[in-house]
This record gives C-alpha cells, sequence and structure tokens, in this order.
C-alpha cells in the first residue's frame, strides 16, 4: 500500500493511474502538456472554458514547469477535478 493525501492506495489503483497518465500522454515525453492534459479533463468532464481549464492545469503544476508529470498527476487524481 501507497499513502496519497492521508489514503492508501494499492498498488492495482497505482497501476491504473500509471496506465492512464500514459494513454493522455500522446507524444510520450512522459509529462503531459497542456493540451494533453486539456484532452484528460475533457474527457472527465465534457466542455469547459479556457479559463477552467488553464485554473485546474496551473492547480496540478505544482513546480510550475508549464508540465504535469506522473507524480503530479498520481497527486491529483484523488482529487475532484473542480478547482
Amino acid at each position: 500500500m501507497h499513502e496519497i493525501h492521508g489514503a492508501a492506495v494499492g498498488q492495482e489503483e497505482l497501476r491504473a493511474r500509471f496506465d492512464d497518465f500514459h494513454m493522455y500522454d500522446t507524444n510520450g515525453d512522459h509529462v503531459l502538456d497542456y493540451s494533453e492534459f486539456c484532452a484528460m479533463v475533457r474527457d472527465r468532464e465534457g466542455e469547459l472554458t479556457e479559463a477552467e481549464l488553464l485554473a485546474r492545469f496551473e492547480a496540478v503544476d505544482a513546480d510550475g514547469q508549464g508540465t504535469v508529470d506522473l507524480l503530479e498527476y498520481i497527486r491529483f487524481m484523488p482529487l475532484r477535478l473542480h478547482v
């Protein structure tokens, strides 16, 4: 078991998040750029405004590098997508 945001997360759940991340990493660079991240959010929430998408992206991009890496994605997944 692993702990994310104080919740125990099993190996199976981590694997599912890993696989999900790589499904959206369409260019294979091991990070989600803004367009890849927006595709993931739209798949889960439908159409959002550009401001809503940007707010979500900035909330997940913890290090401010302009991409979402696997660790940021795994940490983000237990949270609701709504900011």
